[in-house]
């Protein structure tokens, strides 16, 4: 509350908080005035008046700085007790041993303001004794004197707000001044925040099993000094206490701002006459003393002991608190489409399903207790039970390729990493060392419930600021004019090949259809389908799925043989995360398929010089062979021309 040097004024006031102040050649208690003040004097407003002050100086024999000299700052002279214990104003400092008779470099005062005295290994009691005040020997440290802060906090007191503090608290409580210092996010109060800044959109409520009072500061926070106040502050304790228990809108400022107004206004209402002033003067400065003692780290103790027994901090966004294990909490929607917070906190969905509205399902179709889609399933295409023969179902209808055209097989090979990694390539972007910071290769795992035991392990070691870049890559055929999606499963795994790993990193897997000149330059090529996992996105969850544009001949990266299109399908892996950090994650599988036919009629072919739309000319397994007969009857040569033409 106070520091040496100045620059730190302080009054001193007695056991009862009557400000002490000079005598001749002595210090004594403010007494009070033989006839009425006249209007306007300052000792008529006790939030304001004020009183000389004194300071602390260091001594160059007090080694260790813990007694000082006392200075009275109207004339400069240095506070001193003699021999007798009589407390008198010398003109200079005697340090730590008795010049003479007296004696000034023996005073301090403790972090909250208790003014102590301290010679020759005896603590001394300072008291008030008439008109001047003497030191008396004592076995303990006192606590009688107190050492105020000069400069307080003004209050204008007004008749009105004495009769709203007559006529109920809540209405101080819910004055437009207040509530602009109180409301707001519980965060604003940088002095003592409700809820901690992570996670994100905190909110702090009342929980089931509060428990009112425990922050009562009058009570608890002032410990043993309160048994010195001449006067209680009913009213402002009580509303200090409430004001402490409130979850929302009143922060630990805003709190303290009404104690202080009400502490002031109880006073100027204890004044009833002239010859009260000494008492309201002696309640003016104790409230000043209990107001700078409120915002001192006691004060902040029982603000948090009251919001720790009332309140908890709940997430809104999303709306579910959860808990983990080692007692920290997160947020989550367990009502939402949360894959690892599905219906409740860590509640993970299995292997091929998806979290809709808090309950785990199929991504798309289901046909018993298998998921499935029944747009490209080949033993139940379009419904469940519908077999195709051969094995394609396209837009769930079943489809037989003629002999010379491209059949639309899953895409991708050896897409569950099953005990190998054939058929897949790696890289890594320049700035990183394949098999040095980043290792790629097949891993056995922990895996969730339904997840196959393989997959393909990525890790990335020695972070670097802007992070570590690598490629995972096959050639793939697609059929033209089919559309196709891509799905994929990734996990956020703590054990690979037995092997515990300590992931601190965040990754983020983007699709590409073809080899890119970096991890941001996409050269031409198709993108997207991205997908995080790591130490913020635990779990595992698939992702997708990922609508490819029409692959078509020409397109960059895009290559016929015969009635196929071939193309790099790349997964360009972005990790970040500390400097020296490493970690990983673990692609469990992958799926390419065909889902629908391009739309009729985007395709044309030039026949005899006739453009036609190429849908119309397809023969399918589900048309009447006479179809196609029909469709070309008007370019059929006549039988008077030349067939060969």
């Amino acid at each position: 509350m106070v520091t040496p040097g100045p620059a730190s004024p302080f009054q001193i006031l007695n056991e009862v908080f009557i400000p002490m102040v000079s005598r001749t050649d002595s210090i004594g208690p403010l007494l009070a005035p033989t006839a009425a003040p006249q209007p306007g004097d300052p000792m008529l407003n006790p939030a304001t008046f004020s009183v000389p002050s004194f300071h602390l100086e260091a001594h160059s024999s007090t080694p260790g700085n813990n007694v000082y000299d006392l200075i009275y700052d109207d004339t400069g002279e240095y506070v001193a007790m003699t021999a007798s214990g009589q407390i008198i104003l010398v003109g200079s400092s005697t340090g730590r041993t008795m010049s003479g008779t007296r004696v000034t470099t023996i005073f301090n005062v403790d972090c909250f303001g208790i003014l102590t005295v301290y010679y020759s290994g005896s603590w001394y009691e300072w008291v008030t004794d008439g008109q001047s005040s003497r030191l008396v020997k004592s076995t303990t440290q006192h606590k009688g004197m107190k050492a105020l802060p000069a400069k307080g906090p003004e209050v204008v007191i007004t008749e009105k707000l004495k009769r709203e503090v007559d006529e109920g608290v809540s209405i101080l409580m819910a004055k437009e001044k207040m509530k602009r210092q109180t409301r707001g996010p519980v965060n604003t109060d940088s002095n003592a925040p409700q809820c901690p800044q992570k996670p994100d959109k905190l909110v702090n409520k009342f929980k089931w099993d509060f428990e009112l009072g425990e922050g009562n500061f009058c009570e608890n926070g002032a410990q043993d000094w309160w048994k010195y106040s001449p006067f209680e502050f009913e009213i402002a304790c009580g509303v200090q206490s409430l004001c402490y228990d409130m979850c929302e809108n009143f922060s630990w400022v805003g709190c303290n701002l009404i104690f202080s107004t009400i502490t002031y206004i109880e006073c100027a209402n204890s004044f009833k006459s002239w010859w009260d002033i000494i008492q309201a003067v002696a309640c003016g400065y104790q409230a000043h003393y209990f107001n700078l003692l409120i915002w001192t780290e006691k004060g902040r103790e029982m603000y948090y002991k009251a919001q720790n027994a009332m309140c908890f901090c709940f997430c809104s966004d999303p709306p579910d608190t959860c808990l983990r294990s080692d007692k920290t909490y997160y947020c989550a929607d367990t009502k939402g489409n949360d894959h690892v917070n599905c219906g409740g906190c860590g509640t993970e969905c299995g292997a091929a399903t998806v979290c809709r509205t808090g309950k785990c399902g199929c991504p798309r179709d289901q046909c018993g207790d298998q998921c499935l889609d029944l747009r490209n399933n080949p033993n139940n295409c379009g419904k469940c039970g519908e077999v195709c023969d051969p094995k394609y179902c396209i837009a769930g209808t079943c489809y037989k390729p003629n002999p010379e055209e491209c059949a639309p097989d899953q895409a991708v090979t050896n897409n569950l990493f099953a005990g190998s990694t054939a058929n897949w390539t790696f890289a890594a972007f320049p700035g990183s060392t394949l098999g040095t910071d980043i290792k790629i290769g097949n891993a056995n795992y922990g895996p969730a419930v339904g997840d196959p035991t393989t997959g393909l392990s990525v890790k990335m070691y020695n972070m670097v600021g802007d992070g570590r870049h690598a490629l995972v890559q096959q050639n793939v055929k697609v059929c033209p004019n089919f559309h196709y999606e891509l799905t994929y499963r990734l996990g956020s795994v703590s054990v690979v090949n037995d092997l515990a790993i300590d992931s601190r990193l965040n990754c983020d897997v983007k699709w590409a259809t073809g080899t890119p000149n970096s991890p941001t330059d996409m050269a031409g090529f198709a993108s997207g389908g991205s997908g995080i996992v790591g130490v913020d996105h635990r779990g595992y969850k698939t992702h997708g799925p990922w609508e490819l544009p029409l692959i078509k001949e020409g397109q960059t990266g895009v290559r016929k043989f015969r009635a196929s299109l071939y193309f790099d399908l790349s997964a360009i892996i972005t990790c970040k995360g500390p400097d020296g950090s490493a970690g990983g994650f673990i692609l469990t599988w992958i799926e390419l398929k065909a889902t629908g036919f391009a739309e009729r009629g985007t395709e044309t072919l030039t026949i005899a010089g006739q453009t036609l739309p190429l849908g119309q000319l397809v023969d399918r397994a589900d048309k009447p062979a006479t179809n196609m007969t029909l469709l070309l009857a008007p370019l059929a040569p006549s039988p008077a021309e030349d067939v060969r033409q």
